[in-house]
């Protein structure tokens, strides 16, 4: 029996008693087996989805049905199981997928100093500093097993708000990481510092894709302002879906399609690409579904080099002899809150 007192600050105190029952009759329950659902191909294209969820065998207030309805409640294409430190509830959301959504499986790695997504596995995960393991070495382990590993939500609030929830192993800034989640939950200060936090990795040479993750706990509150992942994909299933993420082919949108591409002589690049030039580059942005007063801005090398009304055009085009060593594109509202976000464009 393992207690975690670490909230309890003085001079508050707090009385428990521990009774343990032990039998040793057969027991009559037996698991429930849960055959593995199906989702019918669609082939390649556009997939929506949620990449970073709860369910009560962790800290969760909703079953795994209720989970999984809620992405078709919000006609999500694919949604994610990463339950804290346990995969208890994955053969059950497996036997979930069906026609209309793809569920997919994970752990939410929860340590006191920050957390990580491993996606696409079945395996747990050691999460503890056992023998001298440290957050690289759990990492490494991670992507070796064929998961997919995503710093979670770096800049959140740490001690005591939220223990262990701000990421601060400093080998792993982001070092072998390929993958932040720079969008948790409704936009925040906390995701805006994290997207700052992105950008300076981006100019210190990391390729590192960004992520969204909505970390729902139960239904989401009215009119909020989460971000979905929407991924290129060869069709809709869990291995093609963490393709098209591992090579960046994938924005994060509340509500807005956006798409940027570059081209420089006769080559071309979407986002999450590397472009080759030896011409000046030219690159454009399109995007559709936005609201009154918002703007597409265009990073380059972590500025905001380009500004556009959103509502008065839906596509712009801009050319550059001497071009940045990067570029994203944003849509933001009228004041100020994150709608959609590319993953960059390299140029070499």
């Amino acid at each position: 029996v393992y207690i975690d007192t670490h909230r309890i600050l003085p001079p508050d105190t707090v009385t428990y008693t521990i009774t343990v029952d032990i039998r040793s009759d057969p027991i009559a329950d037996q698991p429930t087996d849960y055959p593995k659902g199906h989702t019918t191909s669609r082939g390649q294209g556009w997939y929506r989805g949620d990449l970073h969820g709860h369910t009560f065998h962790s800290d969760g207030s909703w079953d795994v049905p209720e989970f999984v309805q809620y992405a078709r409640d919000y006609n999500l294409d694919f949604v994610t199981l990463t339950d804290h430190n346990t995969i208890s509830a994955l053969a059950q959301v497996d036997s979930l997928s069906a026609d209309d959504i793809l569920t997919m499986g994970g752990m939410e790695l929860t340590t006191y100093y920050g957390h990580a997504l491993a996606l696409g596995t079945r395996q747990w995960y050691e999460w503890r500093d056992i023998n001298g393991q440290n957050m690289r070495d759990l990492a490494q382990a991670v992507m070796d097993s064929g998961a997919f590993y995503i710093i979670a939500h770096p800049r959140d609030p740490g001690d005591p708000a939220c223990t262990g929830c701000r990421w601060e192993y400093d080998e792993m800034m982001p070092g072998t990481a390929t993958a932040v989640e720079i969008w948790n939950d409704s936009w925040s200060d906390a995701n805006e510092d994290s997207l700052k936090l992105y950008y300076e990795w981006l100019n210190a040479g990391y390729k590192l894709v960004a992520t969204a993750g909505t970390d729902i706990h139960g239904p989401l509150p009215e009119n909020s302002n989460v971000g979905f992942n929407v991924v290129f994909a060869d069709d809709l299933t869990e291995v093609d879906i963490l393709n098209g993420i591992r090579q960046g082919t994938l924005y994060l949108s509340s509500g807005p399609d956006l798409k940027m591409i570059a081209f420089s002589g006769g080559n071309r690049a979407l986002f999450g690409e590397t472009l080759e030039a030896d011409n000046p580059v030219k690159l454009s942005v399109l995007w559709m579904s936005v609201d009154e007063g918002d703007t597409v801005h265009l990073i380059a090398d972590g500025k905001v080099i380009e500004q556009v009304n959103a509502t008065e055009t839906n596509r712009m085009t801009w050319t550059f002899d001497e071009p940045a060593k990067w570029y994203v594109a944003e849509i933001r509202a009228e004041d100020g809150i994150l709608r959609a976000i590319t993953n960059p464009i390299w140029v070499e």
